[in-house]
């Protein structure tokens, strides 16, 4: 069984769960359509007879929860014209009526038991007291939102496009503000630079829009990405290539990035704030409710850097890049909260 801050939790899935991925399975080789790769893949892991992980649960309650409005479509229920829908032979992959109830459930047990996690200490800041959470303290993820407006595109290739994605921005945390230090070195930009940083929708892994390419600091100090959209966006139906669709069509201008604190905070610089001074981001993702109104898609991007593609910067359609010089283990529990 799972183990999360010392408690086990069960995460096999159900008797019942497994009958309807068989169900599911049932369905696709009769040539119904409905379901992505990821659906089958769910399938799968539900027929495995393994447990899931808790990453994976808190996964499947937000897909039940954003998929829930499939029901009312004809052909979900027996006797309705159309039976079994795309939605209905969808919603059997990840586990159908009795996967959304048990997943809803321990989603909502596993997150109660990582919240129990978040013991505080105590730091004095001047006059300020700043309580903040053993995760700011042991390198735990944490993430950072942000409105975009602007973006650009590769004038020789649409699938490259390029935004910026944090800044110094205060943040209102439980254990007070929070400003991500964006001094020379404090971001440590390896992973994003890694090639292996994916570009993913509300930080869910099983959605991934794209890859990093390459992530430098502008001349105001903002993180910038060059990312790569990848071949399921063009795939015309997936939830890729819906996200791609109102990204390209400016109407989601919200960016995010999971990251690690990789010292100890600094809460005597600057009176009532609590400063990262290095953090390392780990992947970018465009999401739906953001918190950082400076950065993304919709802000200039004038940096220096090393070139990239011609470029120039735009409100939505996107126009080509001018040239120039280089100068938040996910935890799932933020992709449920979208």
């Amino acid at each position: 069984m799972a183990e999360i801050n010392g408690t086990t939790i069960d995460l096999m899935p159900t008797d019942g769960m497994r009958t309807e991925a068989e169900r599911y399975r049932e369905w696709k080789a009769e040539g119904r359509a409905g379901g992505t790769a990821t659906a089958a893949a769910r399938a799968r892991q539900i027929l495995s007879g393994d447990e899931l992980s808790p990453d994976t649960v808190i996964t499947m309650s937000a897909w039940f929860a954003r998929h829930e409005v499939d029901k009312q479509g004809e052909g979900f229920s027996p006797g309705e014209d159309g039976y079994p829908s795309p939605g209905r032979v969808a919603w059997a992959a990840w586990g159908g009526d009795p996967g959304q109830t048990w997943a809803d459930a321990k989603a909502e047990r596993i997150k109660a038991l990582r919240e129990d996690r978040a013991a505080t200490a105590t730091v004095e800041s001047g006059r300020a007291t700043v309580a903040m959470d053993l995760r700011e303290l042991d390198q735990r993820p944490l993430y950072r939102n942000a409105v975009v407006c602007n973006w650009r595109q590769a004038e020789d290739d649409p699938d490259v496009v390029e935004f910026s994605f944090s800044s110094e921005e205060p943040v209102e945390r439980y254990f007070g503000t929070e400003v991500l230090s964006h001094k020379p070195g404090a971001m440590n930009m390896a992973r994003l630079n890694s090639g292996a940083a994916p570009w993913l929708w509300n930080h869910y892994p099983d959605v991934v829009l794209g890859v990093v390419e390459k992530a430098w600091q502008g001349d105001d100090g903002r993180g910038m990405v060059r990312t790569r959209w990848s071949p399921n966006t063009r795939s015309e139906g997936s939830e890729e290539w819906k996200v791609r669709q109102n990204w390209e069509a400016g109407i989601i201008r919200n960016v995010s990035f999971m990251y690690s604190i990789d010292a100890p905070l600094d809460v005597k610089s600057r009176e009532g704030v609590a400063l990262v001074t290095a953090f390392t981001p780990m992947e970018v993702s465009t999401v739906s409710i953001p918190a950082d109104h400076t950065v993304g898609q919709g802000r200039a991007i004038d940096s220096p850097g090393n070139q990239a593609a011609p470029a120039a910067t735009n409100p939505q359609p996107p126009q080509p890049m001018e040239p120039q010089l280089d100068i938040e283990a996910v935890r799932a529990q933020a992709a449920a909260d979208e």
